[in-house]
Formats: C-alpha cells, structure tokens, sequence
C-alpha cells in the first residue's frame, strides 16, 4: 500500500517536493493556505515558474497522486515547509512553523513522520516543535518519528538541485533519522547523510550564512571598484586563480526567486557586466549588503531587503 504524503505550504520548496514524492510512488496531498494556490492547482495551473515542474504537475494530475486541500488530512508523513520570515526585531519568525504544527496535531496517529523543512534557528526541532507534539499527546522518538531536512536548492533549477544535490538529514533521534532518510532515497540521487536534528539546523544556518558574507564581499568589492576606476570582474577572476580564493560575483544581493530582482535570466540572479556596475550601483534599491547576524538572519540593513534564510 501506498504511504500518504501531506505536505504543508505550496511554495518555492513544498511544491516541487510534493511533485517530486508524487512522481515516485507516494500518494501526496497538498495543503496551502491560500485559496488562490489551492483554486489554480486544483484547476491545473501552477504558480511557479521552475523548469521541468509544469511536466511533473501534468504527469501527476494524469495519474490522480497529486491533490490539494485547504487543511491538513490524515497521513504517514507530514512535511512542514512553510515560510520563516524576519520579525521587526530581526529575529526568526516561527508563527508559521507553529500554525502548520497545531493544524496536523488533530490528524496525527502513531507511528506518523513529521519533517520541518523550513529554516529555522538551531534548537528548534527540539526546544520547540518536539514539546508542542508532546503536549498534543505525541512523543517524539517514541510515538513519532520527527526530523529536520533542510533544503539547499537554487531557484531556476529548484527540481534538477532536488534530485542531484546531497541531502542533510537531522533527526530527533537514530530512528527518525532513518524515516526520513527512507523517504527520500526515493527521489534524491545526491548523498543522504544523517545526523541530529540541531546540527543540521546549524548546518543550513552556515550554508546560507556563508553564501550572505561572500555575496556582500563581493558587492563591497564592486563599490569600491567602481569609484577607483577597477574593473572589479576582472579582479575577482585573477584572484579566483588562487587554489584557496573563490569570489563570488556581485549582484543584486540575497534572496533569488522569493524577491525581486532586476538582473534575473531564467529565474536565476546573474551579475551585473563591468559595464553596468556604476548604474547597476546606483539605480539597485539596494547594492549595500552587509552580513548581520540577528538569531538567523543575515541581512541588508536597508527597509528594501530583510529576508528569512
């Protein structure tokens, strides 16, 4: 018999994901809050724009493994992969996280897997969404199985990265690292590697960390280059040519498909030429990165550009 797969949050991630598990054998159900997400699927139209996803959709409709509702229903496995936006406070907003989890506790059963995909601040998994389970009746590790699988996917090849890339597993416990892992042997040919469920909410938190630091290196360099007359790509390319040196290319700052961004091809950020950088500089609402660590948050201090990692 076919495991049940509700997934909570159509987005960017939720959506391929639940393509992807569809595609492979599971029975996948989608749940969104917005009535419009819900109307356009269920009418077979998608939302996003990533390549290879409109195929999947069509595949999955055709053969009735894809539905979506506006609630969570009954499952095996439930993954969370709802937004995790920067608070006024600069801190990780975890209302949605919270709000996904009250919404399956009613449906949950024993034996169950919950995933959180969402980014989320080290400790998460288990200072918070492990005690609201267990105040709903449910122990993790005993009654549940529950894990961390953070996503690390590019966006204009969100389905190619989902597949290929390796993949984190943090469990709450050995065995619930061992479900999760089992599920997604099913779709991903990257390597699974497990671990506990904080470390890999670290490990998300420095992949993206580092990715902020290096993209704000690289704009400083442009600024700077820029008012001295240097041409700031040739300058990474020479400096790239040192075996332990790798520069990233200025452009438009962090955050690819879920913001906007002028210089885009194909849903993906390329940088600006040499030519175009003192413009570039001057007409971007925002060009001046800089890596603030606020609890999760990496982000440009102007009004534009707070993002959640």
């Amino acid at each position: 018999m076919r495991e049940t797969v509700c997934v909570i949050g159509l987005g960017y991630i939720g959506l391929p994901t639940s393509m992807l598990l569809a595609k492979h054998g599971f029975k996948v159900v989608g749940i969104d809050v917005n009535p419009q997400i819900v109307n356009g699927l269920e009418n077979g139209r998608i939302h996003i724009e990533e390549e290879g996803l409109s195929g999947i959709f069509a595949e999955v409709r055709q053969n009735e493994s894809f539905r979506v509702l506006h609630e969570p229903c009954p499952a095996d496995i439930f993954i969370i992969a709802v937004p995790t936006p920067i608070s006024e406070n600069r801190h990780s907003n975890l209302d949605y996280v919270i709000s996904a989890l009250r919404s399956i506790t009613p449906v949950l059963k024993k034996g169950d897997l919950i995933i959180l995909e969402s980014t989320v601040p080290p400790g998460t998994t288990s200072d918070i969404v492990a005690p609201m389970l267990l105040r709903a009746g449910y122990d993790a590790g005993c009654d549940v199985f529950l894990a961390h699988c953070p996503e690390r996917v590019l966006p204009g090849k969100i389905v190619t990265e989902l597949v290929e890339n390796n993949r984190i597993i943090g469990g709450y416990d050995e065995r619930s690292s061992e479900r999760a892992a089992a599920l997604y042997r099913s779709f991903v040919k990257g390597e699974i590697i497990t671990t506990t469920a904080t470390n890999a909410e670290m490990v998300k938190l420095m992949e993206n960390t580092y990715r902020d630091v290096n993209i704000a290196l690289a704009n400083e360099l442009a600024k700077v280059s820029a008012k001295i007359g240097v041409n700031a790509l040739e300058v990474i390319h020479l400096a790239n040519k040192h075996p332990r040196v790798h520069l990233h290319s200025p452009g438009p700052g962090v955050g690819g498909s879920r913001r906007s961004c002028s210089h885009r091809r194909g849903g993906a950020c390329r940088p600006p030429s040499s030519a175009e950088l003192p413009t570039f500089r001057r007409s971007s609402r925002c060009f001046r990165w800089t890596a603030r660590c606020c609890c999760l948050a990496a982000t440009c201090r102007c009004r534009f550009s707070s993002r959640a990692i």
